[in-house]
């Protein structure tokens, strides 16, 4: 039975399938974005992830037009969700959150 200060001791790990669903939807969002929004700028962020267990793809772009939509939809599956802001330059932003990168086991 756990008590209050064992949960302190859990160990944290990145977990390696949510990882690989990351990568592989970071990938497949650069090219199919990239194809017709040249300009577009796609980072994602893996340091949110080591505190709180949530990483995000973050793409930001003055238009987005997707031709292959079934593409998209496998693309963006793993994503827990899709948040789009105006911003006040003109441009958009998109990201996608991608909770539970984090494995947490007791020692």
């Amino acid at each position: 039975m756990l008590q209050e200060n064992d949960k302190e001791d859990k160990m944290r790990f990145i977990n390696p399938i949510r990882l690989n669903e990351l990568k592989y939807s970071l990938i497949q969002i650069t090219r199919i974005i990239k194809r017709t929004s040249p300009n577009a700028k796609i980072e994602y962020d893996l340091n949110d992830g080591l505190d709180t267990g949530h990483a995000a793809i973050i793409i930001e772009t003055d238009e987005i037009s997707v031709k292959e939509t079934k593409r998209l939809i496998e693309s963006i599956k793993f994503a827990s969700d899709i948040d789009i802001f105006p911003l006040k330059s003109g441009n958009m932003r998109i990201i996608l959150g991608f909770k539970n990168m984090l494995l947490e086991i007791n020692p």
